[in-house]
Formats: structure tokens, C-alpha cells, sequence
């Protein structure tokens, strides 16, 4: 899969919290490119000159959300009111923001070994 942060970086620009520079774009790659191709299987192995833009687009949000989580967990929000409490993930089951997960999902080929 060949993610650049040139092909990324016009994805963030409607961030309004959180500036990602080309070098932190650069840096995070690596690691969203296996991220990524771990999630939606072998049909990333086909995306060798040009990623789809949804692709990119949650390369982008995933490279957000890892840097604005840092070292604690920006997924769990809380409510609470009167004696009542409740809490509300945004992470999906693979461990990527739900929205990142809606935006793969397209993608996603499940392999099948039988």
C-alpha cells in the first residue's frame, strides 16, 4: 500500500483541533499502512501506485485520533445527571474510531481459509 503524506495531507485541512503537519503525517504512516492493511486484508496489496480516497481520508482521521489521544484514552466520553451515569465509546471493534471503521469497511475483504 503506498500511503503519502501528499496524498493525506489535503484530508486534514478540515480539522479544526488539530494541525498535522507533513512531518507528523510522515511519521505515523508507516504504522497506519499496516494498521490499515491488517483491517481490510489482501485487497491492499493491490494499491501499489494509487490508494482509493476514501482510503486516504481515513488514513487521515486515524493519524488525527492517534495523535490527539497521546498517552491517554480520548475515546470514552461520560454523561452524568442526577444519580444517573453513563459512558459512550466512539472505538469500534478493531480498535479504530467507528468512523474510521464506516469509512473501510467498503474496502474490507475477509479472507477465508477452509
Amino acid at each position: 500500500m503506498n500511503l503519502t503524506a501528499e496524498n493525506i495531507k489535503p484530508y486534514t485541512v478540515t480539522f479544526t483541533n488539530a494541525s498535522l503537519s507533513d512531518d507528523i503525517i510522515a511519521a505515523y504512516i508507516p504504522a497506519v499502512s499496516d494498521l490499515i492493511q491488517n483491517y481490510v486484508g489482501s485487497v491492499a496489496e493491490e494499491w501499489t501506485e494509487t490508494v482509493p480516497a476514501g482510503v486516504n481520508l481515513a488514513a487521515a482521521h486515524l493519524i488525527k485520533h492517534l495523535v490527539e489521544q497521546g498517552d491517554h484514552d480520548e475515546a470514552m466520553s461520560s454523561e452524568s445527571t442526577g444519580n444517573s451515569s453513563r459512558s459512550l465509546s466512539n472505538i469500534g471493534t478493531s480498535g479504530f474510531p467507528k468512523s474510521v471503521e464506516a469509512m473501510l469497511n467498503p474496502y474490507r475483504r475477509i479472507e477465508v481459509f477452509g
